[in-house]
This record gives C-alpha cells, structure tokens and sequence, in this order.
C-alpha cells in the first residue's frame, strides 16, 4: 500500500515482485490500511509497518502455524519499541502486542482518526 510516498518505496517493492497499490494519502491512516486489506487475495494478511521487522525465526512460526490451518482468525505479535536505537524496556513502551497477522475478511482497521485499532468481524462475508 502506498499513499504518495516519495522514497521509491514503491518501484522498490515492484521490483521485488510485489504487488503494490496506491492511493492518496489520507489523514486518517486507518483509511489507508482499510483499503489496502481491502486489495488482497491471500487468506492472510501480515501487516506491518514499514519501520518494523520480522526475524527469520518469527517468519517461520509465522509460516508454521498459518499452514498447520489454525482455529484462530489473528494473532497478536509482540513488538519491541526502540528510540534513538534505545530499547524502551520500562514506561509501557513493552510488551506491546497488536494484532498484525490475520485473516484478511475477518479484521478490519477502525476508521477513526482518535482510535489506531481493529474491529473484529464475528461471521465472515461470503
């Protein structure tokens, strides 16, 4: 998803082989994350930030358990805030654990500029 970034991160991710949309920034990032969800095709959906990253062993329970055909609609991944390459251990910076992978017709975001969070939709469209 790409609202009118100016650091190529688009033709970046083209060029890696994703599949890349774009749309006008709105205020309201939620917005932006909505409709992007609202793009995809795969039943799951891991959102992330583009600041944030995953290690190799997250990656592989990410995969593991995505394909053993969980129960569960989302999963919350536990996050670590840094500032200024600090680690904010203490201040209630951590734990912080947002949902960030889930089924992509099961989560929406809150389009509410006062409230960054999701929604959970109990049945499934058809």
């Amino acid at each position: 998803m790409d609202c009118e970034s100016s650091d190529n991160s688009y033709e970046i991710a083209e060029e890696l082989g994703c599949r890349v949309f774009r749309q006008p920034n709105n205020s309201n990032l939620n917005v932006n994350k909505s409709y992007g969800i609202d793009q995809t095709s795969n039943e799951w959906v891991l959102y992330i930030d583009p600041d944030e990253r995953l290690t190799d062993e997250l990656l592989k329970e990410i995969r593991d358990t995505i394909n053993s055909d969980p129960i569960e609609n989302g999963f919350k991944i536990s996050r670590r805030n840094y500032f200024f390459g600090k680690w904010l251990k203490h201040g209630g910076q951590y734990p912080d654990n947002p949902v960030r992978l889930f089924r992509s017709k099961m989560q929406s975001f809150l389009n509410n500029m006062f409230m960054n969070g999701y929604r959970s939709v109990v049945q499934q469209e058809n």
